[in-house]
Formats: structure tokens, sequence, C-alpha cells
């Protein structure tokens, strides 16, 4: 059967995105010549078949899409946050950074000597790296390197080819990773310097910042690599362009400079425990007024704020915050919070069981509602997705879950004499079918189904749902409106 490209299309270009009919021609022509050819994935639930298609198209469509702007949804109130409870063999880990890929977690193992993946939806773990002799001091992830060091090497390893190699014997202190680079602090035998490192080409570039305190901080962003220093009594952020090599040097008004940071085209950091956003092309400074602040992360336009109490999601406006109140109703102590590189706010939880909490900032979620003769039913919807260069093209990420909540009419002694129950709905890329037997023991009022997927296409532009109920010679549909 011929793909249907168009379709696809549809569902991958955003809503607020419209292509004219020869752009969208000679998208489709380009698919359609480089995909030719290649094999096709054996199950219809996969997602290659979205990946594929954003490797075909990710050129043509790169600068439409990173030309928009993006917009968040300020209103996240009915957009439910997600508490996951780690296993109990996990519980000496809770104070380590979870680091949050595509619904994954991955860590250090609780003796250094391995690097673990824990996949959420399959709750299941395995081994990134097998277990090695030397401690691991450090190591960072992102979806296609994984890269953790000794203290006597660097070693960096493809996660799509499983390709390993080594970097020349040195000691790496606070590695930053950020697309196909990393950056990190030396200790060599002769100076300590700030490197920057592609994985791919495996050139090394010499940062000319002078090293004074071991606690300064690095980030890695797209266009800069950022440095916080302290010379004698003066603290100062160094600010790297990677495109043009120039170095900027801006002195900061503060004994120590803490939790560096880098969003919408600003640097944040804390200063003597104080919220500051600092203008990288002229160094201005302003003051974002807040509680005390612990510990910070800031994504587009959002911003987690940890003070003694708690974590806060803000999002900021200039220097205005407005809070988001997701997570008044936890009554934990939340703590650490940082995002993924898709937008995912995860927090860590003191309380007895360890939780992890994540939050969405993504995600917009959907009712729908309907009912028939014998039935009644709503769908809540939730869909998330997001388009980044990251990686020197285009990225693509979706994910969607949805809870469909069906309620019979009638007197249920007539259900449970119908012998069976049969109820199946289609919604964006998933799909879920219910068989149950019925009696009088079994049979109830209500039934839930659930779904969700991983890199298929969001439930866009639809706004009916067609739920098909059969129980013995009787069947139904039932269509759910978008309300």
């Amino acid at each position: 059967m011929k793909t249907n490209w168009k379709s696809i299309l549809d569902h991958l270009v955003p809503k607020h995105v419209t292509l004219s009919q020869e752009k969208q021609q000679k998208i489709l022509e380009e698919a359609e010549a480089r995909l030719s050819g290649q094999k096709k994935p054996n199950l219809k639930w996969q997602p290659a078949v979205v990946g594929v298609v954003l490797v075909a198209m990710s050129c043509l469509l790169m600068v439409m899409f990173l030309s928009q702007k993006a917009t968040q949804n300020e209103k996240q109130a009915d957009v439910k946050f997600e508490r996951i409870v780690m296993p109990y063999e996990y519980s000496d880990l809770m104070h380590a950074q979870y680091d949050y890929i595509n619904h994954s977690f991955i860590m250090l193992s609780s003796d250094r000597k391995s690097i673990l993946n824990y996949k959420l939806d399959w709750i299941q773990e395995e081994q990134l790296i097998k277990p090695i002799e030397d401690t691991i001091i450090d190591a960072a992830v992102n979806e296609e390197w994984l890269v953790y060091a000794t203290d006597e090497k660097i070693y960096v390893q493809s996660r799509s080819t499983n390709k390993k190699y080594n970097l020349n014997q040195q000691i790496a202190h606070g590695i930053q990773i950020f697309g196909d680079k990393i950056a990190y602090l030396a200790f060599s035998s002769d100076k300590v310097s700030y490197r920057i490192v592609n994985l791919e080409y495996k050139n090394i570039i010499e940062v000319p910042i002078d090293f004074k305190e071991t606690s300064s901080h690095i980030v890695l962003t797209t266009h800069y690599l950022l440095v916080s220093n302290k010379e004698e009594n003066q603290s100062a952020i160094n600010i790297y362009n990677l495109s043009t090599h120039e170095m900027k040097k801006f002195n900061v008004s503060a004994d120590r400079i803490t939790n560096l940071s880098y969003a919408n085209d600003a640097v944040y950091y804390l200063a003597d425990d104080k919220l500051q956003r600092m203008n990288p092309k002229t160094g201005k400074v302003t003051t974002i007024k807040t509680k005390k602040c612990n510990y910070f992360a800031v994504y587009q336009n959002y911003i987690a704020i940890e003070t003694e109490s708690t974590v806060k999601l803000y999002t900021i406006s200039d220097t205005k915050l407005k809070d988001t109140h997701v997570f008044d109703k936890i009554s934990a102590r939340l703590v650490h919070p940082r995002f993924s590189e898709e937008g995912v706010l995860v927090v860590n939880s003191e309380d007895a069981d360890h939780s992890i909490y994540t939050f969405d900032t993504n995600a917009k979620k959907s009712h729908f509602a309907g009912e028939s003769k014998n039935w009644k039913a709503t769908y809540e919807y939730t869909g998330s997705e997001i388009w980044n260069e990251n990686y020197g093209r285009l990225k693509y990420h979706s994910k969607d879950n949805g809870q469909l909540i069906i309620r019979f009419k009638g007197d249920l002694k007539d259900l449970a004499t119908s012998g069976e129950l049969h109820i199946s709905y289609e919604a964006g890329s998933s799909s879920s079918k219910m068989n149950e037997d019925l009696n009088a023991s079994t049979v109830r009022k209500e039934y839930k189904m659930n779904d969700n997927s991983i890199g298929g296409a969001l439930l866009k532009n639809q706004e009916i749902l067609k739920v098909k109920v059969k129980w013995g010679n009787h069947q139904e549909e039932i269509q759910l409106k978008l309300k």
C-alpha cells in the first residue's frame, strides 16, 4: 500500500504554520525521493515512520519552523503532573540527578561503576555501559551521545552505533553536553583549562578563560560557553562565542555565583541567593524578585524555583513571575528542579517513597464527551510535541496519553446477561480495545481504558471521536465531541 505522506505531513506541521501548495509539493516529493527503497516498519504502532519522514523533510522544514516564535500556554491547571515511584533498590540514589530523556531516567549506579537507563514505559532497567573497574567521577548523556569520565580518561560512546573511543588521559570536571559537543574543566599534568570537544569530529578547542577556582560553573549552549569564575575578590561571568570565538567578561557584584543557566537569549544565575538575568551581548543585569532562592531551572518562558519550603513553577515575562500552581496539592517538600531538552520539569520529593514528579510544559489537554442510547462516555487527552535544532538539524519529540471512561445508562442486570462486552476506539496514533466476559459478579456500571504513545502523530484538528460498543446482540457507536 502506498504511504500517504500528505496525511503524515498534515500531522507533523504545527497548527499555526500554513504551507503553500508549492511548498507542500516540494516537501512531499523530497520525502518520497529520499525514502524510496527504505524498509518499512513491521509494526503499525512503531514511530519509525515519523522519524524517517522527519529526516527526509528536516532540511526543508527547518527554516520555516525555526522562524516561528514558540508560544507557551500559561494556563496549565488542567494538565496534571506525573508521580513516579522508583523501585526500592533505587532508594539510595534518591539524591541523584536523574536525567530525563524520552520518558526514561538515566543515572549512575550506586557504586558508580555503571550507567543505568530505567525505562518508565516498560518499567525495566538496562545498562548503558557494563560495569567498569574504575569509578565514574562524572557523566553526561543526551539522545545521541554518552560521555563518562574516570580519574584518567574520558570515554565517548555513540548511542546509535555503540561505537566508543576515549580522549587523552586527563581529569574532567563538570562535563556539560549539548548536541554533538561537550565542555568541561580539564586537569592535566601541566595546566588546568576549559575545553570544548566536537564528539563527531573529535577536535578540541582550548577556551581562553583563566581558571581561578574549582567552584566555577560551566554551561554549554547552541551559541555560547558560559563560565562563572572568581578572581581574587571579584566574581565574573565569561561568555565565549562558539561561532566567532570572541570572549566577553562581565564583572558581577556578588561574593559568589551559583546555578548558572541560559534561556530566552539571556543568562540566568544566582548572585548571593538573588536571582538575576544578564544580557549576554551587553552585560546588562536585572534582578528577578522572588523569595530566597536555593536553586532554579529555566526552560523557554518557564522557571522552576526551589526555596526553603518547596519547588514552585512560574511563567516569566520580563522580570515578573506568575505562579502556575502545578504542585500546590503536593504536601511533601520538592527539591532539585531540572528541565529535559523536551521541556519536561523533573523534581525530587522528600516523601517516604522518594517520589519523582514530572510536568510537561508543552502538554495540552483536550476533553471529548458524548452519549448514545445506552452509553455515555468521556475521553481526556493530553498531547505534547516540540521541534528544536539542538543537534544541527530539526528534531521532533511527541508523546500523548488518553483515558476513556464509558458508563452504561441502563440496568446492570440487562448488561450482565449479554455475556460479552467489546469496546474499541482510535485517537491519533493510538487505538485501544477491551473485551470482557460479563456475568452478575463481574459486570459494573463504568469501564476505563488508557492509551499512550511516544513519537507518534498527535490527535490534531479532530473534533469527533468514535467509540464502538458491542454487548450481546446489541451494538452502538458513540460520537464524542470536542468540548
